[in-house]
């Protein structure tokens, strides 16, 4: 089999291409640069709203496995710093909500190659 892998190259081994990974980052970049555009028009409670949308939309993609656990994480601290932001303004507590990184995966944002996200 391994002689088979080097033959044939690391695609047919199991390992996603890197086609797989430039089409996922491609579609990834064009939800955040969609979202971006109506988020430097968008009020407070619009930007909660688009971030949601965001984090809902990106949700719907499948990543390549070698990205998957990287991108269930950024989904998931994405998800939850909207949450704290949205439970902190509910409170009515701004100082709270200005005091949330947004930028938190500034890190796993350029792992994932996400630039335009985050």
């Amino acid at each position: 089999m391994a002689a088979a892998c080097l033959t044939i190259g690391a695609g047919g081994c199991g390992g996603s291409s890197d086609s797989a990974q430039q089409r996922f980052r491609s579609q990834a970049r064009q939800i955040c640069r969609d979202i971006n555009m109506q988020l430097a028009t968008a009020s407070g409670a619009q930007k909660l709203s688009l971030g949601r949308e965001e984090v809902r939309r990106l949700g719907s993609l499948t990543p390549p496995p070698e990205l998957r656990e990287k991108f269930r994480t950024y989904l998931a601290n994405e998800a939850d710093y909207y949450r704290r932001a949205e439970q902190a303004i509910a409170r009515h507590d701004l100082a709270a909500a200005n005091a949330l990184n947004p930028h938190q995966d500034d890190q796993l944002t350029r792992d994932l190659g996400l630039t335009d996200c985050g």
